[in-house]
């Protein structure tokens, strides 16, 4: 008889320190240009941004990298590796952005997805996030080809217990 092991998951904040890891899992991650250890290194220099590591199992998996300005946050990439990704991942690393953002009174979550990232497409839509505009060649694949952006949103409201996430109609 076999039995079951949850995986251990945390979920922690990343550091500057963290940059060459996570430039390894976005670059595995996409078919697009993906970002360079510096990028990485001199985003998380900035105190306007930040996010979240999450580790299964000792493994790093996927992070979440935000900037957060003024009550607005934007997605500035997430990835998760693909050996851990179709594991509910993403949706824990969203599930730790909505928790954050209410408790920090953001009001709006913005982000880009490219239009035929299905995959992400459909998580997005099923965290609560709407489309709200297009961006036009977008994003370049490394064969040099492009793809539009979907732009979407997640509205908070405020409430007497803090911000709460609206809900599309």
């Amino acid at each position: 008889m076999f039995q079951l092991i949850e995986p251990d998951i945390k979920i922690i904040p990343l550091k500057i320190w963290m940059a060459r890891r996570i430039a390894a899992i976005h670059c595995q991650s996409f078919a697009l240009d993906s970002w360079s250890y510096e990028t990485f290194k001199d985003l998380l220099d900035n105190h306007h941004v930040s996010g979240w590591l999450i580790i299964v199992n000792c493994h790093v998996a996927g992070f979440l990298m935000i900037r957060c300005i003024e009550g607005e946050a934007e997605i500035l990439t997430f990835a998760i590796s693909p050996k851990w990704q179709r594991h509910r991942l993403g949706t824990a690393l969203l599930k730790t952005l909505r928790e954050w953002a209410q408790k920090n009174s953001v009001e709006a979550v913005f982000l880009e997805v490219a239009i035929d990232n299905v995959a992400a497409l459909r998580l997005y839509h099923s965290q609560g996030f709407t489309s709200v505009g297009r961006r036009r060649d977008y994003y370049t694949y490394k064969d040099g080809s492009c793809v539009d952006a979907e732009l979407m949103v997640l509205r908070f409201l405020a409430s007497p217990t803090g911000f709460e996430p609206v809900l599309p109609p």
